[in-house]
């Protein structure tokens, strides 16, 4: 035999030799490749909505009074139990004509300085009571005035302030800091159970007060 022919019988007998080894072994007869995992589609945002516009008013809409304190909400007194509201009684008479509010709305008015108007309103705590008070005789104009609940006087020209000033919403604002403390004198008149009761006029303190033919008064329900 040739060298040639024993070279050809010895590898083929190791590559025998190699096969019957992965046999023996159990190794698989082919490699299985895994699938490639699908790539997770990224999340759909969520849009989110528009911001709700502010509604603002219009700049012609005027300027809008702020109160010091503000003016009261309605109270449930005002119709729900008006018998009680009722119990309030005001008096009141002035030199020489005159116009009573409470929180901006009309209750009494005169025009005689001996006479003396009074009424039974739904009146509570914290209510503004305002008086224009106007004399035409050339003398500085004055009120009296007696606020009464269940007998008792809550309120009288005493607690009263002034101005000769008119300014927007006066009425019905609590705002007070602007008005004068008003000269006080006790007078004759017949207001309930008493005869003897507070006016109020301008204070001599200010020259040009007296002298004005309208005030502006205005007092706070305690």
């Amino acid at each position: 035999m040739t060298k040639l022919s024993s070279l050809v019988l010895a590898v083929g007998l190791s590559a025998s030799v190699a096969l019957g080894a992965i046999d023996f072994f159990g190794l698989p007869d082919k490699i299985v490749i895994p699938k490639s995992v699908a790539a997770t589609p990224p999340p759909v945002p969520v849009p989110t909505p528009p911001p709700v516009p502010i509604t603002r008013p219009p700049s012609n809409s005027g300027p809008t009074d702020v109160n010091d304190p503000p003016i009261r909400p309605a109270s449930p007194d005002d119709n729900q139990n008006p018998a009680a509201a009722k119990t309030i009684q005001v008096f009141a008479s002035a030199s020489d004509q005159y116009t009573l509010y409470v929180n901006g709305r009309e209750i009494l008015t005169g025009a005689d300085s001996y006479s003396v108007q009074s009424g039974f309103f739904p009146i509570i705590k914290g209510d503004v009571i305002s008086a224009i008070v106007e004399d035409t005789s050339g003398k500085p104009p004055s009120i009296a005035l007696r606020i009464v609940r269940e007998g008792r006087t809550i309120l009288d020209a005493s607690d009263l302030r002034y101005t000769t000033l008119e300014t927007p919403s006066w009425k019905v604002s609590r705002l007070i800091r602007e008005f004068r403390l008003p000269k006080i004198k006790s007078i004759y008149r017949q207001m309930g159970n008493e005869t003897r009761v507070k006016s109020a006029a301008a204070s001599p303190q200010f020259d040009k007060d007296t002298e004005a033919s309208t005030l502006y008064f205005k007092a706070i329900v305690p």
